[in-house]
């Protein structure tokens, strides 16, 4: 045999050969629907099942009675009854797959409520979300996310003893399963706790028992103005349902406290009127998962005494890089360049006040925590091991069926796996350059963003939708009454 007599144009094919490979299987993971590893195990993962019988709509929101069976053969859990489902959710009502409220009865009149366990470590609730996470294909973001958050809260000495006692740290619990709607497959959804008393360790009866949501990036809802707004473009209650007169007084003083103090007088008497603590949680957590659809829109407000405010996450699917509409990646955790407040400048709180009164009064505290959850809750090791136990649990199979059941999931290409330990890594060298000398770097940053007043215009359509689409679910509410109460539940409805 001839020998090769060239080492270095040896040396050379080898190096070709390498870089193809490489980029082989870059494009692999990168320019695919791929989203587990290539050596991950090829093995078929099983889902928990739920099925639905009944006259339900993607294109119409109108609330329907339905049958409905959810099967867990690893577990050995079944429950089987009836359910009033219902879309879920603000921005993604505008997506192909919807996001369902289910509230579930042992009949198909509704008389009787049905509580049941999901999980076996669960309360029992009558009420889940059937959620589609339709921009994040991985379909892991919110709900690894919301254990994360469960972590920091529970790693909290301070934290309020009914955060303590709840489920998850006051954040939504949930697993994937596959949904068949009349013998159809829909693909796969999260089975998820809601946000409801139970969610936060509340007593629903005790009226100074608020829990309030953000849903907008306006000035009142930012903590700029005092002219607060509620309602679908404002300020949403969760718990109660309406507020009082009395629960809006409450909240009310409490924005006034954080639009009108100045720097000295909020560190004087912020303890007065909220969990210090949970604010700075807040705000190094949006920053390390990259929130940035977290601190003007989904920001979550709870108060047990209607005093004293704390600060829990919700809505997580938006984080780790992934565009709020799922189609593309934002190139750095540090700036985005279109779309959002402060051109998505996390580290300036995006523009919300009662962050930004926070942690210019408390760099000392920001910084101290910070330390104190990277020796313990937070490293990038225990945060790509949820990621990657949560997703191998899914497995690249039905991953594939669901994608191809629901072929326009925009990030279907766009991320995966490996594409969130890339973040992971990012926002962790970037926030540890940020906070491991908060108390330098604070007085870096520019606290001068204001938010948009909304025009005369913008309030009177969102006076003028608030007011059609409480008119539409009083008349759906109607109809739907009307029909259970006078037809049986069937495929034909």
């Amino acid at each position: 045999m001839k020998k090769w007599r060239n080492p270095w144009g040896l040396s050379v094919v080898i190096g070709l050969i390498v870089i193809l490979l490489g980029v082989s299987f870059t494009w692999l993971h990168f320019n695919t629907t791929r989203q587990l590893p290539l050596l991950s195990s090829q093995k078929v993962t099983y889902l928990p099942k739920v099925h639905i019988t009944g006259a339900i709509s993607q294109t119409k929101d109108k609330p329907q009675v339905v049958k409905f069976s959810f099967k867990n053969k690893q577990t050995g859990k079944t429950e089987t009854g009836y359910a009033k489902m219902k879309w879920q959710g603000q921005s993604s009502r505008r997506y192909a797959q919807k996001n369902w409220n289910m509230k579930f009865y042992k009949d198909k009149d509704l008389k009787h409520k049905l509580k049941w366990r999901a999980d076996p470590s669960w309360q029992k609730h009558s009420k889940y979300v059937l959620k589609a996470n339709y921009i994040d294909a991985t379909q892991s973001r919110n709900l690894v996310n919301a254990n994360l958050w469960g972590q920091m809260v529970g790693s909290r000495k301070d934290a309020p003893k009914q955060l303590g006692k709840a489920q998850n740290g006051g954040a939504v619990n949930g697993f994937p399963i596959k949904l068949k709607v009349n013998g159809k497959s829909w693909g796969m959804y999260t089975l998820n706790t809601v946000k409801e008393p139970k969610l936060w360790g509340m007593d629903k009866h005790n009226p100074k028992t608020v829990a309030i949501g953000s849903n907008h990036w306006s000035r009142p809802d930012m903590f700029q103005s005092t002219d607060v707004t509620y309602g679908p473009y404002g300020w949403t209650p969760d718990v109660p349902k309406t507020l009082t007169a009395a629960q809006k007084q409450d909240f009310e003083r409490f924005d006034k406290f954080v639009v009108n103090s100045s720097n000295k007088a909020f560190k004087a008497h912020a303890a007065e009127h909220l969990d210090v603590n949970s604010v700075i949680d807040m705000y190094l957590f949006a920053n390390l998962v990259h929130d940035q659809d977290g601190l003007g829109r989904n920001l979550e407000l709870i108060t047990y005494d209607g005093q004293h405010w704390s600060a829990t996450m919700y809505d997580l699917d938006s984080t780790w890089g992934l565009y709020e509409n799922g189609y593309k990646l934002y190139p750095s955790g540090k700036y985005v360049s279109t779309n959002y407040p402060n051109r998505g400048d996390l580290a300036t709180a995006e523009g919300n006040k009662l962050l930004q009164q926070v942690v210019q009064a408390y760099p000392d505290r920001v910084e101290a925590r910070w330390h104190q959850l990277r020796k313990t809750t937070l490293t990038p090791e225990k945060v790509d091991a949820q990621f990657t136990q949560y997703m191998n649990g899914i497995g690249e199979q039905n991953y594939q069926e669901n994608i191809q059941l629901n072929t326009a999931i925009p990030s279907r290409k766009v991320t995966s796996l490996m594409q969130i330990r890339s973040s992971v890594k990012r926002q962790f060298k970037d926030c540890d350059a940020l906070f491991n000398d908060y108390t330098t770097n604070v007085h870096k940053l520019k606290f001068n963003y204001v938010a948009p007043s909304p025009t005369k215009a913008e309030l009177a359509s969102m006076r003028s939708e608030s007011k059609a689409s409480s008119a539409s679910r009083a008349s759906a509410r109607q109809q739907a009454n009307k029909q259970s109460s006078s037809t049986s539940v069937s495929a034909g409805h």
